[in-house]
């Protein structure tokens, strides 16, 4: 599987999802640079939604099972002090 690889400084990389124990997985990137008020963590180096809902647009590839069942499903969190 190497569509969507790309490389930096001879690390590979992928854009968009990648194949981990024959399933796609992909982190949602935060891309805010201000935090909002009493938020302890934000920026591009975190990952998740930090909201009580939010609007999210995706699309399928052409190459990956044409016309072949689809399924998104992940939850997923991490509490620290």
């Amino acid at each position: 599987y190497n569509e969507g690889v790309y490389f930096e400084n001879n690390i590979p990389y992928r854009a968009g999802f990648d194949r981990k124990q024959n399933r796609y997985v992909a982190a949602i990137r935060n891309n805010s640079n201000t935090p909002l008020p009493g938020q302890v963590l934000s920026g591009p180096s975190n990952t998740g939604i930090k909201a009580y809902y939010t609007t999210v647009t995706m699309q399928t590839d052409t190459t990956t099972d044409p016309g072949g069942l689809k399924e998104l499903f992940a939850v997923g969190s991490t509490y620290g002090r």
